[in-house]
């Protein structure tokens, strides 16, 4: 073993100190090892030495600086507040995105709730919450106050909220206060623990931030009186992060393309004839006077460039390049700024043709953005208002969603799984679901096995004598399926179709008559060439045919429902379930025929007024062809058969809510007034899930269908 040299110095091995020191030396001793790190600054005395880390590298004196988001100008750069705010404002697609954010907003339908549904006593402090919120700042309404936060956060990020206390130290008003007067300031590790609001180039006034723990002594600050909440926000400055600006350099190059397209129009001086004058010669001041001359003229004056212009000498007038308005980049633009903030291009009224599938995917991406948002909201800014600064810590806010019909559905399967598992009982049930919003006494205990239970079917309205009528009585727990002698024939049923169809022919035409209206309104009102005022119409028609059907799809749809559960005579129908699929079914058809009526009168509408101006004619004459769409038998046929179509699709979705039917069976009049189309037909069988086999087949189709059991052994 070779000697060891002279001043070596040595460790010891028996302890596990000496073996990670011993480790430690061989690796620094390797080539191109790590080497040892430097030692941290030391402090000037030991008890200020810095043992936690900053959140980030801010400039020395940050707090001293004035201007809100220009003191990271070195070490963050970030674009000024009054930039991100004329970018937005001066780029119109920005502006309608926005515009069209804030709508979507207001529109949402809200609610101050308990956060313990069966919490029924918290309704009236639920009361007390909403009438703050209908006028939040004292002076503004809630969409006009909801509107100012929205617009500072999708332009600036930097909403700001002062809580303007009462008298008794709580919250008297929520002012939005502009944030870009807002300046962060930050503690020695970098954390935002204040504010300043600066204003005329000097601080105004101070406070502290709210959910600063009490051992930060910051006397001089007001108590936490500013909510500012940046949502998109970062580790390395206190400022958030817009959308404006994270397509900053693309609105300078959409602004910039917008400048060069409009200075074609202003600040061109190129007229449409030219006219030579015999020759003369010129000196080149006399050329300078002239041009001055000859573009004072023309430059920006529309009717000036429309007339012939004689020159002085004889001239040859070559085009460099001819100005063509491409908006291929415009639309490319367009799509980044929705893509920022979270819109599509259709909610805009960029009407594009798409197909249903892309049309769906592109909704889901919208509702997400706009999903995000809206929790943000919640539970950044709205719940922390209600729970600590209104002292109700029960309570929370609630956004209604528009699509009720599913959720309320989903709820419902879930909670026939769990009352059939033995998790939660009817009772509960009902308290968790309902509260106390329905009336009468709670249901009772589910019936002991092996006694008797007849459920009663519940009130469909609009339907007479539904309430307390009893579909047959089975014993609990039995899967006895009925019997198929108790399945009606289409000539036993007591159901009036023909007043269905008298009632549905009165609704069409009124439907009709007011689409007729507002057609006509335009054409009378338009200029001679009305295709755009017709297709911002047509786009508005689909929601106000599906409002104006809606009421009776959904009356008939519950009456295709109970008139299939009373063919079965089967008292175990889960009239939840069922009334929650017959519902949905409503909805789903009413946009079918909203969209299909727009369709055919949009058609048949641009067929005529393209043939009115090819062949010429007066604005009487027009209308009066238009008007001729919706005469005749368009309303009779309407009504027939959507009656037909949708009593079909009503049965058979109550049937497959029982879980006793497999199929249906086609049924037709059997009379001599039986179609071609439908004779073939009669006895046809279909699989309960089949809606394509259903009735009608053609128009005034009579047919309907009856259920086909399942064995007991497919139960």
């Amino acid at each position: 073993m070779p000697a060891m040299p002279p001043g070596t110095q040595t460790r010891d091995l028996s302890t596990i100190a000496g073996r990670v020191g011993a480790a430690w030396d061989a690796l620094n001793g390797r080539p191109f090892g790590p080497a040892l790190p430097l030692e941290p600054t030391p402090a000037a005395r030991p008890e200020t030495a810095i043992t936690e880390p900053r959140q980030f590298q801010y400039p020395t004196g940050v707090n001293t600086a004035v201007l809100p988001r220009r003191e990271y100008s070195t070490a963050t750069p970030l674009a000024p507040f009054e930039q991100l705010r004329n970018l937005a404002a001066l780029y119109d697609v920005a502006s309608i995105c926005i515009a069209s954010l804030v709508e979507e907003f207001q529109r949402k339908k809200w609610a101050i709730v308990p956060k313990d549904k069966r919490r029924s006593d918290l309704m009236p402090r639920c009361d007390a919450a909403t009438k703050f919120w209908r006028k939040p700042d004292g002076l503004n309404d809630y969409a006009s106050w909801l509107a100012m936060a929205l617009y500072d956060v999708l332009t600036i990020d930097a909403l700001s909220l002062y809580k303007r206390p009462n008298r008794g130290g709580g919250l008297y008003a929520l002012e939005v206060v502009d944030g870009s007067t807002i300046k962060p300031l930050l503690d020695e590790r970098g954390r935002t623990v204040a504010y300043q609001q600066v204003l005329y180039g000097r601080p105004e006034s101070q406070f502290r931030r709210d959910g600063v723990p009490d051992d930060e002594v910051l006397p001089i600050y007001a108590p936490e009186e500013l909510m500012y909440r940046p949502r998109w926000a970062r580790a390395n400055t206190p400022y958030g992060f817009p959308p404006t600006e994270w397509i900053i350099l693309r609105i300078n190059q959409a602004l910039r393309k917008q400048t060069f397209d409009l200075a074609y129009f202003t600040d061109g001086n190129m007229p449409e004839m030219l006219a030579s004058a015999p020759e003369s010669m010129m000196t080149p001041e006399q050329i300078a006077q002239f041009e001055e001359y000859f573009n004072a003229i023309l430059e920006g004056s529309d009717a000036a460039r429309r007339k012939m212009r004689f020159v002085p000498f004889k001239t040859d007038v070559t085009e460099l390049r001819p100005f063509r308005y491409e908006t291929t980049l415009d639309y490319f633009m367009m799509q980044i700024t929705c893509a920022a903030y979270g819109r599509m291009p259709q909610a805009l009224g960029f009407v594009e043709s798409v197909n249903r599938s892309q049309g769906v995917v592109q909704n889901d991406i919208t509702e997400l953005r706009e999903e995000s948002l809206a929790e943000w909201l919640k539970t950044a800014v709205l719940d922390p208002i209600i729970q600590f600064d209104l002292g109700e810590p029960d309570l929370e806010w609630q956004w209604v969603r528009d699509r009720i019909i599913e959720d309320e559905l989903t709820e419902s399967q879930i909670h026939s799984l769990d009352i059939a598992a033995g998790v939660i009982s009817v009772d509960e049930s009902r308290s968790l679901r309902y509260a106390d919003r329905l009336a009468g006494p709670a249901p009772g205990p589910a019936p002991a096995p092996g006694a008797a239970a007849a459920p009663a079917v519940p009130g469909v309205p609009g339907v007479p004598g539904a309430a307390g009528l009893h579909l047959g009585q089975r014993g609990a727990g039995e899967q006895t399926p009925p019997a198929k002698t108790a399945v009606a024939k289409r000539d036993e049923q007591p159901d009036d179709m023909a007043g269905w169809e008298t009632r549905a022919d009165e609704l069409m035409r009124q439907v009709y008559g007011q689409q007729l209206g507002r057609v006509t309104a335009v054409l009378e009102t338009s200029s001679t060439s009305p295709e755009a005022e017709l297709a911002t119409l047509w786009r508005e028609e689909r929601p106000l045919v599906k409002r104006a059907i809606q009421e009776f799809f959904d009356e008939l749809a519950r009456h295709a429902a109970y008139n299939a559960v009373e063919q079965l005579a089967w008292g175990g129908a889960d009239w939840t379930l069922i009334n929650q699929e017959v519902l949905k079914l409503a909805q789903e058809r009413a946009l079918a025929f909203a969209l299909q009526m727009s369709e055919a009168g949009e058609t048949l509408t641009a067929e005529i007024v393209a043939d009115w101006i090819s062949t010429g004619g007066t604005m009487p004459e027009l209308i009066a062809r238009v008007s001729q769409v919706w005469q005749g038998r368009r309303p009779d046929v309407a009504a027939v058969d959507a009656v037909t179509d949708l009593f079909a699709r009503g049965q058979r979705r109550a049937w497959a809510a029982t879980g006793v039917v497999k199929g249906y069976e086609i049924n037709t009049a059997r009379d001599s007034r039986v179609c071609p189309i439908c004779a073939p037909k009669e006895g046809e069988y279909h699989d309960i899930d089949d809606e394509d086999g259903l009735p009608g087949f053609h128009n005034h189709c009579r047919c309907d269908i009856r259920p086909v059991l399942k064995e007991p052994g497919e139960l």
